[in-house]
């Protein structure tokens, strides 16, 4: 099985990427790209994909490398 993270801001419900993926791949979902930053390096687990919701965090994406 796939390993997806997914960086969104909570509470979104049904119309969050997270709950839509869910079932289908593993999910690990992230509230914001700090968390995703600090808590990603100390995963054991990789992931074969990484998704952020790029509405939530337009400031934030600029300075991603």
């Amino acid at each position: 099985m796939g390993v997806v993270w997914v960086i969104e801001k909570p509470g979104r419900l049904a119309l969050s990427l997270a709950a839509i993926l869910q079932g289908d791949v593993a999910v690990r979902a992230f509230a914001s790209i700090k968390n995703f930053l600090k808590l990603g390096r100390l995963s054991a687990t990789k992931p074969h994909a990484i998704i952020i919701h790029g509405d939530d965090f337009p400031g934030d994406l600029a300075n991603l490398e």
